[in-house]
């Protein structure tokens, strides 16, 4: 094995860590609470959806969302059932994914170290955690930092 691709094991072995250590952060205290109201809502959308009684929510009265978690509630029920924690696997994933791709747009638009710096803080950033334990759209639909490119002049 040469010298680099040691490097590029090292790196995707350290990388895959901060993915899992986001995947644990985010699933302590998962399903805990009972659902809030709005959670709820959501939910009871997503199983319209699941039970092929509505699948483009038209009877369900006040949907002015975008769909796009109430789907992916409905895959989740198929595999886990009707349950509260199958109702807030989504974000959950969502939550895990968008540290990866904090860490692709830091490095495709900068370099490797701008891409792992917010890498390594969001894990453990306790009002996205919180929010992605939920069954809220906000957790899909995230901001990601505003990278300003630092004029060194």
């Amino acid at each position: 094995m040469n010298v680099n691709a040691g490097n590029l094991w090292n790196k995707k072995m350290w990388l895959g860590l901060i993915l899992i250590s986001a995947f644990f952060v985010r699933f302590t205290h998962f399903g805990i609470h009972r659902f809030h109201e709005d959670e709820a809502l959501y939910a009871s959308w997503g199983i319209r959806i699941f039970e092929h009684y509505d699948l483009l929510l038209n009877g369900a009265s006040g949907v002015d969302k975008p769909p796009l978690l109430f789907y992916l509630q409905a895959i989740a029920y198929l595999f886990f059932g009707i349950t509260e924690n199958a109702a807030r696997i989504p974000n959950l994933i969502a939550g895990v994914v968008s540290v990866s791709l904090i860490y692709k747009i830091g490095k495709y638009y900068f370099n490797e170290k701008t891409g792992l710096d917010p890498w390594t803080r969001q894990p453990p950033a306790i009002s996205k955690n919180q929010l992605e334990r939920t069954v809220q759209r906000k957790a899909l639909l995230k901001k990601t930092p505003n990278y300003r490119k630092r004029n060194n002049s």
